[in-house]
């Protein structure tokens, strides 16, 4: 290949294969991805200690549901513990929002 100022601009050969192997690749980069650490650290800590309390130590039902599904699927106990405090904003916020008492559903 001879390179010129415009050798970018000069034809390349992907093969939809290779393409559809990229995509596969930067999805699995996606979804290896962290919590964001930019809210409240103090929020975020009193989340986490009342979602583990209401999994492992109270073993709300409401709760205990969604932190055993997520461990059936292979998630360590951070991670089903995370998604159960993000869990429980949601119900907080609604609550607040609705002025209305939660009512207890199996969420899974």
């Amino acid at each position: 290949m001879v390179y010129t100022p415009f050798f970018f601009l000069q034809p390349v050969s992907i093969s939809p294969q290779s393409l559809f192997e990229y995509k596969i690749e930067e999805l699995e980069r996606q979804a290896k991805a962290h919590m964001p650490k930019r809210s409240s650290k103090y929020l975020r800590t009193a989340a986490f200690q009342a979602a583990e309390v209401a999994a492992v130590v109270a073993k709300d039902p409401m709760f205990n549901s969604v932190y055993e599904k997520q461990r059936s699927r292979g998630k360590k106990h951070l991670v089903a513990v995370s998604h159960l405090a993000n869990k429980m904003l949601h119900v907080v916020f609604s609550v607040l929002k609705n002025r209305k008492p939660n009512k207890l559903q199996l969420v899974y």
